[in-house]
C-alpha cells in the first residue's frame, strides 16, 4: 500500500472538483461548496460511504453564505464552524449573529496541492479568523489535520462539527470504543424520545415498550429521527458497520482537543415535511468539540473551547475503512 498522492481536476454540473487519493481510498472535494468531501470510496471494492446529493435532481446547489443548510443538498462530508445552528453570540458587548451551520460551508474555499497533501483554507466572514485543513492519506486512512488561527483582538468560543453523512442500510450498525449510557437531545422527530436539553437513557430511547437499540439501524418505516449528543467521550473512536457491503468506516479523534460526538440518527423522520418514503436515511458520526449545536447554548453551559487573540489550535480526524465489523 502507497501513501502517494493521486491527484486530479475535473467539472461536474458546473463545479471543480478535486478527487485525490493513494491507491487505496480516495476522497472527492468540491472547494466552492465549503470544501465539502462528496465522496469517500474504498478502491479495493468500490464502496462510497457518504451519502449522495439528496436534491430532486441529484446535483449540487451553489448556497448563498447565511442559507438555511436544509434547503441544499444535505449529503457529503462538511465542516460546521463556529456554531452548527444558528446563534448570536456577545464578545465584548458586541452582538455577533452566525449563520445555520456555520460559516464555512457555503462558501469557496483557497485550494493548495503540494507534494504528498492537499491544503483547503478560508477565512471568516463575522470574525477575524483563518480556518484550514491539510489532507494526507495512509494506507487505509485519510487524515485531516485541521488549523483555526483566532486574528481578532478578542477571545473566541466557538464550535467545531465535523458533519459527515454516511449511506446506510437495515442492519448497519453504530459502533463505539467508549461506554456511555446518557445522551444529550438536541432535537427529536418524535417528543417521546425528548425534547431539547434532555438527559436520556442511551441506546434505548424510546420507553414505549419497544426496547429500540439506536445503534441497530431499522427500515425506513421506523420514521425517527434524533440529533444528540455523548457526553465528553475518555476513547476518540466510534464506526458503523455496513452490513450490507461488510465493510467498516471509522472515525478517530483526540479527546482532549474534540471531547464529544454528535449523533445524528436520521432514520426515516427527516424532513418534517417530506412524505414518509422520501425522508432521508442517512447516520452522521459527527466528532466535535462543544454541544450542543448552538453555540450561545454551549457558551451558557460552558461545554465548547475558547480561543485567545492571536492564539492559534489544531487537532486531527482521522477516517479509516476495514474489512468486516471494526474492532476497538
Amino acid at each position: 500500500m502507497s501513501d502517494e498522492l493521486r491527484y486530479n481536476e475535473y467539472i461536474r454540473d458546473d463545479f471543480k472538483h478535486i478527487t485525490l487519493g493513494n491507491g487505496v481510498l480516495e476522497a472527492d472535494f468540491v472547494p466552492e461548496l465549503g470544501g465539502k468531501m462528496s465522496q469517500l470510496i474504498n478502491l479495493t471494492t468500490g464502496t462510497d460511504f457518504l451519502l449522495e446529493p439528496k436534491t430532486s435532481d441529484g446535483k449540487y446547489k451553489k448556497p448563498k453564505y447565511g442559507g438555511d443548510f436544509e434547503k441544499f443538498d444535505t449529503s457529503g462530508f462538511d465542516e460546521c464552524f463556529p456554531t452548527v445552528s444558528d446563534a448570536e453570540i456577545e464578545i465584548d458587548g458586541k452582538s455577533i449573529l452566525f449563520p445555520d451551520h456555520g460559516e464555512l460551508w457555503s462558501r469557496d474555499w483557497d485550494v493548495e496541492q503540494r507534494g504528498h497533501s492537499l491544503t483547503m483554507s478560508i477565512d471568516g466572514i463575522r470574525w477575524d479568523y483563518t480556518f484550514a485543513k491539510r489532507i494526507t492519506f495512509e494506507d487505509n486512512a485519510i487524515i485531516i489535520r485541521y488549523t483555526l488561527i483566532n486574528k481578532g483582538d478578542k477571545a473566541l468560543p466557538y464550535i467545531w462539527s465535523a458533519h459527515p453523512l454516511l449511506k446506510i442500510s437495515p442492519g448497519s450498525k453504530l459502533m463505539f470504543a467508549d461506554s456511555f449510557d446518557r445522551v444529550l437531545v438536541n432535537w427529536a422527530s418524535d417528543p417521546e424520545i425528548g425534547s431539547f436539553g434532555d438527559e436520556i437513557s442511551w441506546p434505548e430511547l424510546l420507553d414505549n415498550g419497544e426496547q429500540t437499540d439506536f445503534t441497530d439501524v431499522p427500515e425506513r418505516e421506523f420514521g425517527r429521527t434524533a440529533k444528540l449528543f455523548t457526553p465528553r467521550l475518555d476513547k476518540g473512536q466510534a464506526g458503523l458497520y455496513r452490513a450490507d457491503v461488510d465493510e467498516s468506516i471509522c472515525f478517530e479523534f483526540d479527546t482532549e482537543e474534540v471531547p464529544y460526538m454528535g449523533l445524528w440518527l436520521c432514520y426515516g423522520g427527516w424532513p418534517v415535511e417530506l412524505p414518509s418514503g422520501q425522508k432521508h436515511m442517512t447516520v452522521g458520526l459527527e466528532p466535535t468539540t462543544g454541544r450542543p449545536d448552538s453555540l450561545k447554548e454551549a457558551v451558557k453551559r460552558d461545554e465548547c473551547p475558547i480561543l485567545k487573540a492571536g492564539d492559534t489550535t489544531n487537532w486531527i480526524l482521522t477516517m479509516y475503512v476495514e474489512q468486516g465489523k471494526a474492532s476497538f
